[in-house]
């Protein structure tokens, strides 16, 4: 009678070893895919702009009265200003600006984030880099003439608008390595699924030579022969 195989750690690292060149040609053709579609993306260059808004004094210290207020904090202060850089009138007035650019291009190429020091920093990202650099130019001039009459233009500017000199999307490098890490999982199982088909066919083959005769004579002589000193 034959019995179905039972697999250990031994024998998957052994069918892995076997077929380590199909593993290997996998991750080899998975990483030249990334490559080739990284240089078929188009490339994305990032502009930035960082500012300051100064907190607005919200309560005297001499008012036991407005003692209980929180006064809110500069970061959260500065979270209500990102909100009025996402709204989307704000992108309308940014669109409006450049000719050639639409309301979505320009909802889908902007970002807005608050550093741990409170400042607001404007990205905005483009195949075009001057066209990335205006856009965050405009967003600080929105978020400027937005606030001039209650700020009275106390905005103060932190890093000038600067733009990548290297694209920022496809990265290429990080392209290539997660294409590489999914083609060895890929050859891995495939390794695999190939041994298990090996194995489940030898052992139909031994099934079907079972009830034969010589088969199992020589089944019989082998048994024998490993039995004797």
């Amino acid at each position: 009678m034959v019995e179905q195989p039972q697999y250990n750690s031994d024998d998957y690292w052994t069918a892995l070893y076997r077929r380590r060149r199909l593993i290997a040609l996998i991750v080899v053709l998975s990483a030249v895919f990334s490559a080739f579609f990284s240089t078929i993306l188009t490339p994305l260059y990032q502009a930035t702009i960082q500012f300051y808004v100064p907190q607005d004094v919200v309560a005297s210290r001499g008012s036991p009265e407005r003692s209980l207020i929180r006064v809110p904090s500069l970061r959260d202060q500065a979270r209500t200003y990102v909100a009025v850089l996402e709204s989307r009138d704000a992108h309308s007035a940014v669109a409006e600006q450049l000719k050639d650019r639409s309301l979505d291009n320009v909802l889908r190429a902007a970002d807005f984030d608050v550093t741990p020091a409170a400042n607001l920093i404007v990205y905005a990202r483009d195949k075009d880099p001057a066209v990335a650099k205006r856009m965050v130019e405009l967003f600080f001039e929105y978020f400027k003439t937005f606030h001039s009459l209650r700020l009275d233009n106390t905005i103060r500017v932190l890093e000038k608008p600067s733009v990548s000199t290297n694209p920022v999307f496809p990265v290429t490098a990080l392209n290539i390595l997660v294409g590489a890490l999914g083609g060895l999982l890929l050859g891995t199982i495939y390794a695999l699924f190939l041994d298990y088909l090996q194995v489940r066919t030898l052992a139909r083959k031994l099934k079907q030579l079972e009830g034969k005769e010589w088969f199992e004579d020589a089944v019989s002589e082998e048994q024998n022969r490993r039995c004797k000193p």
